[in-house]
């Protein structure tokens, strides 16, 4: 059993996201690579973020959008380099 409220922050690549409703919990940040059209709720703001493999010292090409939903008053994702 998963308690929605005990997480502070989520990934996830449920298609579409807002089926979870993560929106309403307590979660400060939901990290999707999957791109929500319209917010649920007034309080998230997305951040969308370009994450390469060679960025990472990885060798193939790779690369991917995350969108990262913050709700108001918590930080911005740190990518480490």
């Amino acid at each position: 059993m998963v308690i929605f409220n005990t997480v502070d922050h989520w990934f996830s690549d449920v298609e579409p996201p807002h089926k979870l409703g993560l929106w309403h919990t307590n979660a400060k940040s939901i990290t999707s690579l999957r791109r929500i059209r319209h917010l649920p709720a007034s309080n998230w703001k997305m951040e969308q973020y370009k994450v390469t493999h060679l960025s990472i010292g990885g060798v193939t090409d790779g690369s991917w959008m995350l969108y990262h939903y913050v709700s108001n008053g918590n930080h911005q994702l740190q990518i480490l380099n």
